[in-house]
């Protein structure tokens, strides 16, 4: 399976290449899933979603897809649910604590 599915199912570590040496990384995080809709929804669903999640979470983070839909789509977040929302760009880092 693909990497998050197996960080779904409890891995504790990962194995990344990084200037073409392997590192292994201690997964150090608590794991939720989210269940009740695919990857695949379109805006419609996704809106719905949010403003039914309950509890709110304290910031949504949005990923996968264009930039300037992400972008729009952490706006709308935002204005919706008045949480921090954001569209990092591929490749930035997030520090989630």
């Amino acid at each position: 399976g693909t990497l998050g599915r197996r960080i779904q199912k409890g891995i504790t570590e990962i194995q990344l290449i990084e200037d073409r040496k392997t590192v292994m990384y201690s997964i150090q995080a608590k794991i939720h899933s989210i269940t009740g809709f695919t990857g695949h929804c379109d805006r419609k669903e996704l809106e719905n979603y949010v403003a039914k999640v309950s509890p709110k979470p304290e910031r949504f983070i949005i990923l996968h897809g264009e930039e300037s839909k992400t972008t729009k789509f952490a706006s709308y977040v935002y204005r919706a649910t008045k949480r921090e929302s954001l569209a990092p760009k591929n490749g930035s880092t997030i520090r989630l604590r």
